[in-house]
C-alpha cells in the first residue's frame, strides 16, 4: 500500500501549506482540510489524492467567490475562462461555477438584462447582442434578455448623434462620418438614415 507522510502543516488566515514527503502544496483550502480530517502523519496515497481534487474544487470555489465580491457584472463564460486561466481542471470549474450558480451570484440572465440596461442609451440592439454573444450568453438567454429591457434606438440613435455632432459642421463629409460612426454603434443602417435627416445637413453644392 502506498502512503504518504504528512510532515507539517501551516495555517494562515485563508489557506493553510502542506509539506508531504518533503514536498510543499501551498494554498490548502482550510476547508478541504477540515472536510478530509487531515492531520499530520502517515496517509494512504489515494485517500491523499482525493483530498487533492476536493482542494482544488474548493480552492477554485474561494477564487470564484473573492471575484464575485468584487465584481458581479461579467457572464458565465468570462467566470469560467478567468479559472481556467488560473489553471483549475474542468472539473474544479464546473464544481466552482455550479455553486456559484446555486446562490445566484452568477447567472447569464441577470446579467444579460443589467448589460443591456446600462448600454442601451449608447449603443444600438445589433450591437447589445453581438457584444452579448461574445461573452458566452446565449442567444436563448439575449433573446430573452432584450424581450425584457424596453429598448428605443430611435431615441438613443438621436441622443448618441446629437452628442457626436457638436461642435462640428454640419456638411456632408461630417454626415459620413456620422453615418459610419452610428453603424459602428450597432445602429440599424434604415434607422440611421431616418436620424441624419433629422438634422439638416449642408449638401457639397450648397
Amino acid at each position: 500500500m502506498k502512503e504518504v507522510n504528512i510532515q507539517e502543516i501551516k495555517y494562515g488566515k485563508k489557506f493553510a501549506e502542506l509539506i508531504v514527503d518533503g514536498e510543499v502544496y501551498k494554498k490548502i483550502s482550510l476547508e478541504a482540510l477540515v472536510k478530509s480530517g487531515i492531520s499530520k502523519g502517515i496517509l494512504n496515497k489515494s485517500e491523499f489524492n482525493k483530498f487533492l481534487n476536493l482542494n482544488e474544487k474548493l480552492t477554485a470555489k474561494e477564487d470564484l467567490f473573492s471575484t464575485l465580491s468584487r465584481s458581479l457584472n461579467k457572464s458565465e463564460f468570462e467566470y469560467r475562462q478567468n479559472l481556467k486561466n488560473k489553471q483549475y481542471s474542468d472539473e474544479s470549474v464546473d464544481y466552482a461555477i455550479s455553486i456559484a450558480k446555486q446562490y445566484g451570484y452568477v447567472d447569464d440572465l441577470n446579467f444579460a438584462k443589467q448589460y443591456i440596461d446600462s448600454k442601451k442609451k449608447q449603443v444600438g440592439e445589433f450591437k447589445l447582442r453581438y457584444d452579448l454573444g461574445c461573452k458566452g450568453v446565449s442567444q436563448e438567454i439575449i433573446e430573452k434578455a432584450i424581450s425584457l429591457i424596453e429598448l428605443d434606438d430611435e431615441n438613443s440613435c438621436y441622443q448618441v448623434l446629437e452628442k457626436y455632432l457638436k461642435n462640428k459642421p454640419l456638411d456632408f463629409k461630417t454626415k459620413q462620418k456620422a453615418y459610419r460612426f452610428l453603424a459602428s454603434k450597432g445602429f440599424a443602417y434604415d434607422l440611421v438614415n431616418k436620424v441624419l435627416d433629422m438634422f439638416e445637413f449642408k449638401n457639397d453644392y450648397e
